[in-house]
């Protein structure tokens, strides 16, 4: 079997990112925190995708809390 290489992979990084940010664990938040200098435009897709993740929570959340329609 090969060696996993170095870094850490997309899914993961997906994963950690449509967590709330109080769920992460330390470890995770210094990945992001890690991963989030690597470049610019990293950071930039880093914060897009959880501003996003963020607006499908808080749609869900509404919804749930408005009565159905008859």
């Amino acid at each position: 079997m090969p060696n996993r290489p170095s870094g850490i992979f997309a899914s993961h990084t997906a994963g950690i990112l449509v967590m709330r940010p109080e769920n992460r664990s330390k470890e995770e938040t210094r990945t992001l925190k890690r991963l989030k200098t690597v470049h610019r435009v990293m950071e930039k897709c880093c914060t897009l995708f959880e501003q996003f993740a963020g607006m499908l929570r808080d749609k869900s959340t509404s919804a749930k809390s408005r009565p159905a329609h008859a």
